[in-house]
């Protein structure tokens, strides 16, 4: 009287892979169809996130750039010091009335390095528009001050020296110099005088290259405003080629 309840549940794995084989061609298209739309999602992911920073640092870019329009026609000094060598101020600090910051930038004393207890509630400030919305720790460095997930090129930004835009325009080199671009390691305070990484290193990322969150390369802002992703492998050449505001000739925009 049993025999027929004990086999009820052979029959139902019979009828399920029986349903399975019957249906195995739909399935598969479900699968390759999840898979596809998953991928789709991730590269979407990765586009918006590298236009959100071409965009973000343009920002920052413009404000240099806006900088360098007056009279003398240079960009910001990277870093200065005093007559002893001593570090004063970095080019995020110079270029914060560009960055609607005036009023932050009215409070600091200048006269005194940004390290100093009088700039100290400045520096301790974060200012948004110096952070990768990507990246959300670190923030602030382990003495409080805030942080900057970018960086300039110490080709353009010198320590007591800058280039000058006009000069870049003479070499040809305006539309392909590197201004500067996103970093992904060690981060700098804002505030820091150090605030350069030389991009013919590499854009791999690491504690003194560009880099992006991904490890896939960095996003740069070339003189004239523009903004790109270039790749890690781009060619070591062209990639000294576009660090060098002084270099002789264009650089072919299809080299890069």
């Amino acid at each position: 009287m049993n025999a027929p309840n004990e086999m009820a549940p052979d029959k139902d794995k019979k009828s399920i892979t029986r349903w399975l084989l019957d249906h195995k061609a739909i399935l598969l298209i479900v699968v390759l169809i999840t898979a596809f739309a998953v991928h789709f999602v991730t590269l979407l992911n990765r586009a918006v996130a590298k236009q959100r920073a071409i965009n973000q640092l343009r920002h920052i870019g413009l404000a240099a750039i806006n900088y360098s329009s007056g009279a003398a026609g240079n960009f910001p000094m990277g870093g200065t010091t005093d007559q002893a060598g001593n570090p004063q101020h970095g080019w995020m600090t110079t270029i914060l009335p560009f960055m609607k910051q005036g009023i932050l930038a009215e409070q600091i004393n200048y006269d005194k390095p940004w390290t100093a207890p009088e700039n100290e509630h400045v520096f301790k400030t974060m200012i948004p528009a110096y952070l990768n919305p990507e990246i959300h720790d670190p923030l602030t460095n382990s003495k409080g001050y805030a942080l900057s997930h970018y960086a300039a090129n110490p080709h353009v930004f010198g320590i007591n020296k800058s280039a000058n835009i006009g000069t870049i325009g003479l070499a040809g080199r305006i539309t392909n110099t590197i201004l500067m671009g996103e970093i992904n390691a060690n981060y700098p305070a804002w505030g820091s005088t150090k605030n350069m990484r030389d991009p013919a290193k590499g854009l791999n990322g690491g504690p003194d290259r560009f880099g992006s969150p991904s490890g896939e390369g960095a996003t740069v802002i070339f003189v004239d405003g523009s903004g790109k992703f270039l790749n890690k492998n781009i060619s070591p050449l062209i990639l000294k080629a576009i660090s060098n505001p002084t270099g002789k000739g264009p650089v072919p925009p299809n080299a890069f």
